[in-house]
């Protein structure tokens, strides 16, 4: 389709030495049927205040119109949250204004932007494009409830992360599968679970999205370091196309 070459970048740096610690707020709780939103996005309530503990969303998604609108989605499971918070059930936000370098966020902008073929439309663009609309055609989770700062060393992560039970990781993946947004949801990208600590897990998410008919492709971890290896992954998974297509029913839609 074309040349996966032009995404590769040079950055130093290793996969746990990255700027991913970010700060989410949660932006929809839910309860049955229903959806508990925060005042920045809704008017409706505050759900981040209503917890005594600062928590990680399950799920995560960029501007209220993502949340109002219809139109179709992306996810791109990672590793873990990069905080030390617990995490909690349901669906939340993130703010890639407010954390311009987190890599992994950068490097799932930059697929979808070089989905459509031209040089020039890049991540900053697309981000742009992004902030105007007031929404994002992707979202991310992770596959692991816990969470994880860059404080803890390479080895306090090994063994937390050997830590977390399967009942746990069962819990989280079939929370996030239950949530109404997922229904939207139509290409996932399982990053960066190679390790064994992630196979119980990502074994779980396989399992659900067969279920449903969801399309899913596994790559490397989104990093720049990575970024042939993904490029690879995605063009022999013919997912350019996939990529393509919700770029465009994102922007028909807003």
């Amino acid at each position: 389709m074309h040349d996966l070459s032009i995404m590769s970048r040079r950055v130093t740096g290793t996969l746990e030495e990255n700027n991913m610690t970010t700060t989410h707020h949660i932006t929809g709780l839910q309860v049955g049927m229903g959806t508990v939103r925060d005042s920045a996005h809704s008017g409706v309530l505050d759900a981040w205040r209503m917890n005594e503990t600062r928590k990680h969303p399950a799920l995560i998604a960029y501007g209220a119109k993502t949340l109002s609108q219809n139109f179709p989605l992306a996810l791109v499971v990672g590793r873990e949250p990069q905080v030390d918070e617990e995490v909690a059930a349901g669906v939340g936000s993130y703010d890639f204004t407010a954390h311009p370098r987190c890599a992994f966020w950068n490097i799932a902008y930059r697929l979808m932007a070089r989905s459509t073929g031209q040089p020039e439309f890049g991540t900053a663009a697309f981000k742009q494009e992004c902030v105007q609309r007031k929404a994002s055609p992707i979202l991310f989770a992770d596959a692991l409830p816990i969470g994880l700062s860059n404080r803890n060393d390479a080895r306090a992560k090994h063994l937390q992360r050997s830590e977390v039970s399967d009942e746990a990781a069962d819990r989280h993946v079939k929370g996030i599968f239950e949530l109404d947004i997922m229904k939207r949801v139509q290409l996932v990208i399982l990053s960066g679970h190679q390790a064994p600590q992630f196979q119980y897990a990502t074994n779980a998410y396989r399992e659900h999205l067969r279920k449903a008919g969801k399309p899913f492709i596994e790559t490397a971890f989104l990093y720049p370091t990575n970024s042939r290896k993904i490029e690879a992954q995605i063009e022999q998974a013919n997912g350019w196309r996939s990529l393509r297509a919700l770029l465009v029913e994102f922007r028909n839609a807003l």
